[in-house]
């Protein structure tokens, strides 16, 4: 798998209004709030440091375009990503990258600056939809982080590797960007092997069993589920 150096200029905010509509009912006057607060656009290439936990002065990132990790770099080069923040997501490095990590863009990314949204919420500014949109989204960011842990902590490789692309699915279905089992996925495996804690030579194998079982099909930095339901057997969840 390759990651381009170069994205297009991204047109609009609507793959965060999707996510942040997925959680709660907004009406339009919401969305239209949450909009006009975000700061200007900005581009950033692949493998910038965009901020850092236990910093002052990092506000909220919307990410409007692109993939950007939480990462904490060993002394011997290699690296874990902690958690990965696509379009639609808000990163938060303050929350999300608490204890030093860095938020570092995983390909070329657009960013919005949503420190005013927070205030608005945080201060019971925005309206009550748009509040309970906002908790309820960070409060799958935080799930999403202890799902990590157990993928890493319980998980067969194999077992992890299903499981984060139907997490990956259910998040760019959210934001409007799945479409029929297809999703975007621009990342190395390298990458993906410093997300899921396996070698890249593990994650290489891994992604071949899943072809050859026909659980997934990958062409040009998107990925196929054919069937959800079978891969979704390939990956335990929690219990009830």
């Amino acid at each position: 798998m390759t990651a381009p150096h170069e994205i297009h200029r991204p047109r609009s905010t609507l793959a965060f209004e999707k996510t942040l509509a997925s959680y709660g009912a907004l009406a339009d006057a919401d969305l239209a709030a949450a909009r006009s607060v975000l700061g200007a656009l900005q581009s950033h290439p692949p493998d910038k440091q965009i901020g850092r936990g236990g910093r002052g002065g990092d506000e909220p990132l919307v990410v409007v375009e692109g993939w950007v990790g939480a990462v904490e770099p060993l002394e011997d080069g290699r690296r874990q990503i902690v958690a990965l923040f696509i379009a639609g997501d808000v990163l938060d490095p303050s929350i999300d990258c608490a204890a030093g990590l860095t938020a570092t863009t995983l390909t070329a990314a657009w960013t919005m600056p949503a420190g005013a949204l927070r205030a608005a919420v945080e201060a019971g500014c925005a309206g009550d939809g748009l509040r309970r949109a906002w908790r309820a989204a960070r409060a799958a960011a935080d799930a999403r982080l202890v799902r990590q842990v157990v993928r890493l902590g319980r998980m067969s490789a194999l077992e992890r590797t299903a499981e984060f692309i139907l997490e990956l699915l259910d998040r760019q279905q959210r934001s409007g960007l799945a479409r029929n089992g297809r999703i975007d996925l621009p990342l190395t495996q390298e990458v993906l092997a410093d997300h899921l804690g396996l070698s890249v030579v593990h994650m290489n194998r891994t992604l071949q069993q899943l072809r050859r079982e026909g659980l997934i099909v990958y062409r040009a930095g998107c990925l196929l589920i054919p069937d959800p339901d079978r891969l979704a057997r390939a990956a335990p969840r929690a219990a009830a």
